[in-house]
Formats: structure tokens, sequence, C-alpha cells
């Protein structure tokens, strides 16, 4: 029985590893989803003086992520994103459609810019937090086996 434990206790461990680098993915998929979105944003404002509302309803989005902030951006507080991040975009989505042309095109300009900086400190910091939590919940596990047996 305790062998079973064991081999449970371990997969769950390593299950955890796996969860941890599955969020880091898609953290950083929705930052460039988000990006992309902007840079239409931006367009539709810079090319067509569109009314935000116009944009956001013509917006056919891919991903059930961008529909729900559309719906309701303050959803991005429960995203896990970085507070800084995070601060950004809300700024961005509480000022847009306020203002002028020029501003909001420099807004978008300015939160495009901080969403890639992001992403970039996100791909270069993935291989070594991933490796340290597959590390850190596998020592775990195996200590705990070791614990109980």
């Amino acid at each position: 029985m305790k062998f079973f434990g064991g081999v449970f206790i371990l997969l769950a461990s390593v299950l955890c590893a796996y969860h941890y680098e599955k969020r880091l993915k898609t953290k950083s998929l929705h930052i460039q989803e988000l990006s992309s979105f902007i840079t239409y944003i931006k367009s539709q404002i810079e090319y067509f003086s569109y009314p935000i509302n116009t944009i956001f309803e013509r917006y056919e989005a891919k991903s059930e992520f961008i529909n729900e902030i559309i719906k309701n951006p303050d959803c991005l507080k429960s995203e896990g994103f970085d507070s800084d991040i995070q601060n950004t975009l809300l700024n961005f989505f509480s000022s847009l459609g306020k203002g002028y042309k020029k501003e909001q095109l420099s807004l978008c300009d300015y939160t495009i810019s901080s969403l890639s900086s992001y992403v970039q400190a996100l791909k270069k910091e993935y291989p070594s937090k991933v490796k340290v939590f597959r590390s850190m919940s596998l020592f775990v596990g195996i200590s705990i086996v070791i614990l109980i047996v």
C-alpha cells in the first residue's frame, strides 16, 4: 500500500510541474493575443477613426480570452499577470476611447511595447523557471515518499 501511495505522490508532483509549465505557456499566448488585439485597435483608430464600440463589434476574436476581455476588461485581474502588466492593461482599457486620436495611438504604442518586452522576458525566463519548478516538485515528491516509507 505504501508503494502505491509513493507512486501517487510522485505522479502528483510531476503533474503539478506540468500544470505550472502549461500556465506559463498560456500566459505567454494570452499576452501575444492581447498584443495583436491592441495592434488591431490601433490600426482601426489610425486609419478609419472608428469609435471603440464599433471596433469591438467588428473584431472577430479567435479565442475566448479576447472575447471575455471585450465583454469585461476587469477579468484581467484574475488572469495571473504580473502587477505592472496588469496595471498597464487595466489603464489601457479604462483610457480607451477617452481623448483625442493622437493620445489613443500613443497609448496603443506604449501598451504594445510593454507587452512585447514582457513576452521577451517570459521567453527568456521560461526554461529556467520550468527547470526549477520541475526539480522542486520532484524533490518535494521524493521527500514526502521517503518520509512516508
